[in-house]
């Protein structure tokens, strides 16, 4: 059985969702069965397209999911110039209240390490869970 699969998705709003149900079909086939992580993977795959994707024509985002060593590595990339993760959380307005934008804690939640890094027009998130 296949232990990798790369993707490639043009960004739309249903990037996301096809993702995440391509994702799930993979560790089906695996036996592994990991809602936490499928939500991280979504998080991800949505911070790409409406972060990393913005004002850029024609946008892609690139998945490559591995099963290594007792461990499933998940590698998001978008065309965007990234973040500092050393930043603390971002907040959002919601009505006169400023919240933390839980995107990033559910990746971590989700998973045992997440880390982010620019590779030449490719801003990454790496996600990896010990299965």
């Amino acid at each position: 059985m296949k232990q990798h699969l790369e993707l490639s998705f043009s960004a739309t709003a249903q990037t996301p969702a096809f993702a995440r149900h391509q994702l799930t079909c993979f560790l089906t086939d695996h036996n592994i069965n990991d809602p936490d992580l499928i939500q991280a993977f979504g998080e991800a795959t949505s911070n790409a397209w409406k972060h990393g994707c913005k004002g850029i024509a024609a946008p892609v985002i690139k998945v490559v999911i591995e099963i290594e060593r007792g461990r499933i590595v998940i590698e998001v990339a978008d065309p965007g110039s990234g973040f500092d993760p050393t930043e603390s959380f971002r907040t959002e307005a919601i009505g006169d209240q400023q919240i933390c934008a839980p995107g990033r804690l559910f990746m971590q939640k989700g998973c045992d390490q997440v880390s982010y890094e620019q590779r030449g027009q490719w801003f990454c998130c790496k996600l990896v869970k010990r299965l």
